[in-house]
């Protein structure tokens, strides 16, 4: 069986071969997939499979709502059709569970960077923190998480660097993989991106990543292998970009000879767009919806008039869809449910520990740190020492269950030592005026104000004059 979907910020390639090999359900129930000790007192009581039977489900089905359920119904979710078959919820990670709103959404745990995950060269840990954003996914009713990535990222220019665990190609796929198991022991879906070569952000959805066969292998698809290797990851996503001049999601080579001929991927890919060449390699679902564009739809009902795809390409497709609103069904997540935020004291502390141990300390002279009695004043230089910068954006930004800046830290810290401490804001590097909202505050002093451009409402009637920088 054999599952792919598009996704405009990514595409991606997840499930089986050409052949016909028996449901991945057949390994077992979900239960037993929960790896124990890792500070949860039991396995998560996921239930069991209803009976959702995917070749009875698509044999009901019409050629037109066959092609419908390959592309997606607005950023975040999957079509539906009538009562047969309900929408399933996907969010932006990997850091976080952001939800369907890019703005003002339900506040969400934010965790390090891929990148300073690596830096813990943890694997437990790892697996922590997809369990737990496994937790937030099922309180924000999503039933696929879009993370982890695992590009193999060779300049720091590349934009999304951040967002990867490392460069090199074992530790990336190894973190990927307790990553994965952590998430999908609760019943959420992981999506493995951005496969392959997505290494820069300019011109992504047209640049080609030209490199030799043996490079691509041991170095920029060796983390997804490694993945696939030590977990089961039920669906991946393909790149934007070209590989070699050819655009991956249209890739035979990288998605049906390599990916499940070769590796025996059996789950649902993900790409940017459903057409002729893309269903032929491969991908099962369009990720987001792009009608503005070029409706897919359209474009393959055209195919098969012309008998350039046919309605087994189209069935073979459909039923990777099918196959992972299985797995939607199982976990237990409802559908179209209300998004709600997890903030517990058990989950900021392993926020904490995952902050702490993603630090490398690189040089210690004079065996300054840890700070000893006899410091009396610290001198704290810099713009982002008081702005709380969570995230790299993008994908990964979210709006938070709640921060702290380095600045509020030290303080924090300085005063149970009695050391006194100074700031100053140094040299800016902003491209745009910064955001007056940390510096604003309501009028009596509690909380933080938010500032909008209305021409309704007497801001200085709220709020008070933003403290002095």
């Amino acid at each position: 069986m054999t599952n792919i979907r598009a996704f405009p910020d990514s595409n991606f390639a997840r499930r089986g071969a050409e052949s016909r090999r028996p449901h991945l359900w057949s390994a077992g129930p979900l239960e037993q997939t929960y790896k124990k000790g890792h500070g949860y007192s039991s396995p998560p009581l996921l239930p069991k499979i209803m009976s959702f039977n995917v070749e009875e489900t698509l044999a009901s089905l019409s050629i037109i709502q066959k092609i419908k359920l390959l592309a997606g119904l607005g950023w975040w979710h999957t079509e539906s059709i009538d009562d047969r078959i309900p929408s399933m919820r996907m969010s932006d990670g990997p850091n976080g569970v952001r939800g369907t709103r890019f703005f003002n959404g339900v506040p969400s745990s934010c965790f390090p960077s891929s990148t300073g995950l690596g830096a813990s060269f943890d694997v437990d840990l790892a697996y922590k923190v997809g369990v737990a954003l496994g937790e937030e996914c099922r309180a924000k009713g999503c039933h696929i998480l879009l993370g982890p990535t695992v590009n193999t990222q060779r300049s720091p220019l590349g934009g999304r660097s951040f967002e990867s665990f490392a460069e090199d190609p074992a530790l990336n796929g190894l973190i990927a993989a307790a990553y994965i198991n952590g998430l999908q022991s609760v019943g959420v879906s992981s999506t493995l991106k951005h496969y392959v070569a997505n290494d820069q952000e300019f011109e992504r959805f047209s640049i080609s990543s030209d490199v030799s066969e043996r490079a691509l292998r041991e170095i920029y698809l060796k983390p997804f292998q490694l993945a696939l290797k030590h977990s089961d990851p039920w669906a991946m996503m393909t790149s934007y970009n070209r590989v070699n001049g050819v655009h991956v999601s249209e890739s035979s080579w990288l998605l049906n000879d390599i990916l499940r001929k070769e590796w025996g991927f059996k789950a649902t890919g993900l790409a940017y767009t459903v057409q002729l060449k893309v269903i032929k390699a491969g991908v099962d679902l369009e990720m987001p919806e792009q009608r503005a564009f070029c409706d897919a739809r359209k474009a393959v009902e055209r195919s098969l008039a012309g008998q350039k795809l046919f309605p087994s390409d189209v069935d073979d497709r459909a039923r990777k869809v099918l196959e992972l609103l299985q797995r939607a069904y199982a976990s237990g997540i409802p559908f179209n449910a209300p998004e709600e935020g997890v903030d517990t004291p058990e989950l900021r502390k392993l926020l904490r520990d995952a902050a702490s141990d993603s630090i490398v300390l690189l040089k210690n002279d004079h065996n300054i740190l840890p700070l000893s009695s006899n410091v009396k004043s610290i001198a704290v230089i810099g713009p982002n020492a008081k702005y709380a910068m969570t995230s790299g954006g993008g994908s990964a930004r979210l709006l938070e269950s709640y921060t702290v800046t380095p600045l509020e830290g030290i303080q924090s810290s300085a005063k149970d030592l009695g050391v006194d401490v100074k700031f100053a804001l140094g040299t800016t590097t902003h491209k745009y005026n910064p955001l007056l909202d940390p510096y604003i505050s309501l009028q009596d002093g509690s909380g933080k104000g938010l500032y909008w451009n209305s021409g309704t409402r007497n801001l200085a009637s709220i709020l008070r004059p933003p403290s002095p920088v």
